[in-house]
């Protein structure tokens, strides 16, 4: 009995003293997961949320409209819409370039 306990206390003592790869790369697989599971969700998050598109389109050949669409897969909520005085400057000099409008 004292001859297996004393061989018992040697098979611990040298499991102990070896790396034990095994459980380092079980340690690594499991953070890998956590990483993928974190970034899918966090991918998820972000297709929830309203995408939205500002366009002009010419309709008729003398009529532009402003377009706004919504592509994401929420529905999205126009609270204000403030456009920038340089962006409507710019936009006139487009207008006048493309229809030859006389400068008033």
């Amino acid at each position: 009995m004292e001859n297996a306990i004393r061989e018992l206390r040697d098979v611990i003592q040298q499991m102990n003293i070896g790396f034990d790869w095994t459980s380092a790369i079980s340690a690594v697989c499991s953070v890998i997961s956590l990483l993928a599971i974190f970034v899918l969700l966090k991918e998820r998050g972000e297709k929830k949320r309203p995408y939205v598109q500002v366009s002009f389109e010419l309709v008729k050949s003398s009529l532009v409209c402003l377009v706004i669409r919504n592509v994401g897969e929420v529905p999205a909520t126009l609270k204000k819409l403030h456009p920038m005085k340089i962006f409507l400057n710019s936009f006139l000099i487009v207008l006048r370039n493309v229809f030859w409008i006389e400068k008033t």
